[in-house]
């Protein structure tokens, strides 16, 4: 993730992981080492954040309690799976994966899900939400207060009901 945020491919977010704003927390990253000329990239700053800050929709959402409310990243770590030496929202990965363990070992991604920035690229409504949120901070709550009213990340009451559901044919 460090290589991503240094390359300009996103922001670290409250999550302790990159999100980009053209794809949000919907990114799975690798790495490829090459001894091939290439120029170097920069970090960006999209307003995410600085969004992060504000929002707290992801540490909400979250059905372990593993991730960080704190307004401001820290170097302080939270939970024994954590590198130090560095600033940062830290989750409790411990509590995480235990949680992962209790619903079947496959994993949550309710944190993922419920990110503003995690939304199909390509429309113009979200485009001009990046854009606006890249220069004007002061929206940012108000764009958090548009995604909850939308429904955007939303988990249903009932998981359980889901399971059940009938699908179409």
């Amino acid at each position: 993730m460090p290589f991503a945020v240094e390359a300009g491919l996103g922001e670290l977010s409250r999550l302790n992981k990159m999100v980009s704003s053209e794809f949000g927390a919907a990114v799975r990253l690798c790495k490829v080492f090459t001894d091939l000329p290439m120029a170097c990239d920069k970090p960006i700053d999209c307003g995410i954040v600085e969004f992060c800050k504000r929002c707290k929709k992801c540490a909400e959402a979250c059905p372990s309690g593993a991730l960080s409310f704190d307004d401001e990243p820290s170097f302080k770590t939270r939970g024994p799976w954590n590198n130090p030496g560095h600033k940062a929202w830290f989750e409790d990965s411990y509590e995480c994966y235990e949680f992962w363990q209790q619903v079947g070992g496959g994993g949550c991604g309710v944190c993922l899900a419920s990110c503003p920035f995690t939304k199909a690229a390509g429309g113009w409504l979200h485009a001009t939400v990046e854009s606006t949120v890249s220069m004007t901070p002061v929206a940012d709550h108000f764009f958090r207060i548009m995604d909850d009213a939308l429904g955007y990340g939303k988990q249903p009451g009932d998981i359980e009901q889901w399971w059940t559901k009938t699908r179409p044919a």
